[in-house]
């Protein structure tokens, strides 16, 4: 039986420092379909994962090969219902895609391979990101946080004023107020960060 997790630790990217670092051994047979206990307290449930991988689509002028890694990424991030500990492989496999479809793209805009120094994923990236091949506007996981984004600047605004009494309220952020926090938003460290999937323009 794996180890349960700290209370409140639910950071997939900081996995080894929630979940004391086991031996996890292959599963007996009898209980190969039996989900992962630590979902108990992660929340979502296997018809919701599913439903959430299902909602991400690369747009239809993706490599094959590189669509192919990020579905590979998205079966495993769904089978993590069963064995957690898939969870930081899927996400390595979706920054391996998103490093191919960088150098797919270099390849198809500049006749060529990138060199040895600009072949690091970090490079490439901040390079999509200069050109214009990246936008945060592509990022649909990045529209709740700008719209509380947008919601904390209207209250923040609201408060400075000196006449507010106990009772008021905000209006809920437009799509077009998420849009255009959304320009605003730099994608490249949050993309180094949390390898997010884009679709490269």
């Amino acid at each position: 039986m794996p180890e349960e997790p700290h209370p409140g630790c639910f950071d997939f990217q900081s996995w080894s420092n929630c979940y004391p670092m086991t031996l996890e051994p292959l599963r007996p047979l009898l209980d190969v379909r039996a989900p992962d206990p630590r979902h108990r307290l992660a929340g979502p449930t296997l018809e919701t994962m599913h439903a959430t991988l299902a909602e991400i689509r690369l747009h239809d002028r993706v490599p094959p090969q590189v669509a192919q890694l990020f579905e590979t990424s998205k079966n495993l991030s769904l089978y993590a219902w069963f064995v957690f500990r898939f969870h930081p492989i899927a996400g390595f496999l979706a920054r391996a895609s998103l490093e191919m479809a960088l150098r797919e793209k270099w390849e198809s805009v500049y006749g060529r391979p990138p060199s040895s120094k600009e072949k690091h994923f970090k490079a490439m990236l901040e390079h999509a990101r200069q050109h214009l091949w990246i936008k945060a506007a592509a990022f649909q996981s990045l529209a709740p946080i700008a719209a509380r984004r947008v919601d904390e600047k209207k209250l923040f605004e609201l408060l400075k004023d000196p006449d507010l009494g106990e009772a008021f309220s905000t209006v809920p952020a437009t799509p077009e107020e998420i849009d255009a926090e959304l320009e605003e938003m730099d994608p490249g460290p949050r993309l180094s960060r949390r390898h997010r999937i884009f679709v490269i323009r």
